[in-house]
């Protein structure tokens, strides 16, 4: 599985702006989108309140699946610079996104609270 990692937290990134690392998921890891549902696949992982304007090439209208840590939501948009339709998932895992979500998403906000 390849992980996309983002190790910038609280900070809003454009494409040109990652610094992509292949890592593996850590517990400060937030949110977590998967390209696959059953959460396989391309992974790209977002610390607390880390936001991306537009998801790389390698999983930009991918999103099958996702994961959201105690204390944090994730919004997931269908355009890039957080516009167009948006969907916000609760903490929990998210096997399979609901009915019109599946490969759409184009950018992600991860909003958490201190805890």
């Amino acid at each position: 599985m390849k992980i996309v990692k983002l190790a910038l937290v609280g900070v809003t990134l454009g494409v040109a702006d990652l610094g992509i690392l292949a890592t593996t998921a850590r517990a400060d890891d937030h949110c977590i989108v998967y390209e696959n549902k059953n959460f396989e696949g391309v992974t790209l992982a977002l610390n607390m309140n880390q936001s991306v304007l537009a998801l790389p090439e390698a999983i930009d209208n991918k999103i099958s699946s996702v994961r959201v840590h105690e204390g944090c939501i994730l919004v997931g948009f269908a355009d890039a610079n957080f516009k167009g339709q948006s969907e916000t998932w609760g903490p929990g895992d998210y096997a399979m996104l609901p009915k019109g979500w599946n490969d759409v998403i184009s950018s992600v906000q991860c909003n958490c609270r201190q805890q």
